[in-house]
């Protein structure tokens, strides 16, 4: 399915320019780590406003980074998680999955060079393994997954900049998210994307909007 649906940026208010701030891409940074919130696009026809959640990339220390992943989609639209994506810039040469909630698990597993429908192939992967969709990311629960980490200079934002690659697919995004078990059993790819130019325009006009105004009541 690459039918991607994106939704209307005017859906989103002006929280559209605190993202702008936030450096061309749905993320924010505070003293502990790096979070992306998913963007308003969908793989098929579901409606992207349905598909809400958030990962936190956070670096511990010098080889190990943490990532939280909440579902905050609710019923009556509530869907489950059962796949996560990511990218990793080129001064990480790998990571290897150690702890799920700080227990050894096997509930999740690691894998490299996944394709998630139509955002393109991804350095990086988390999927439910256990077979049982209860062990699946339930609405309104976090899970967080411990990675010990080779490389170089290690940033949070090393997990939250890099794009996936195309083909296959049609849109390039920092990061997606597999929805399953929602309204009628629907299933959909949620991402990360960058903000539009336009967008970007639109942004630094009313900027320069405000600036005039600033002025002038000064």
């Amino acid at each position: 399915m690459n039918n991607i649906r994106r939704g209307a940026l005017a859906r989103r208010g002006l929280g559209l320019f605190g993202l702008i701030f936030a450096g061309g891409l749905f993320l924010s940074t505070t003293a502990q780590g790096a979070t992306l919130t998913l963007s308003d696009v969908s793989s098929d026809e579901t409606d992207p406003a349905l598909l809400d959640a958030t990962l936190e990339f956070t670096v511990v220390d010098a080889t190990t980074v943490t990532l939280t992943v909440t579902n905050l989609t609710a019923d009556p639209t509530a869907y489950t998680i059962d796949q996560i994506a990511f990218n990793t810039t080129d001064n990480i040469t790998s990571i290897t999955l150690t702890e799920i909630d700080g227990v050894t698990s096997t509930d999740w597993l690691l894998a490299s060079n996944t394709v998630m429908d139509g955002f393109g192939v991804y350095d990086w992967s988390v999927t439910q393994d256990t077979g049982s969709i209860t062990n699946n990311l339930q609405p309104g629960d976090s899970i967080t997954f411990t990675f010990t980490v080779d490389g170089t200079d290690i940033l949070d934002t090393n997990f939250t900049t890099e794009l996936s690659a195309i083909p296959p697919g049609d849109i390039q995004a920092y990061a997606s998210v597999k929805f399953v078990q929602g309204p009628g059993d629907d299933s959909a790819y949620g991402a990360v994307v960058p903000i539009p130019a336009a967008a970007w325009l639109f942004g630094s006009a009313l900027l320069g909007i405000l600036g005039i105004g600033y002025r002038r009541r000064s």
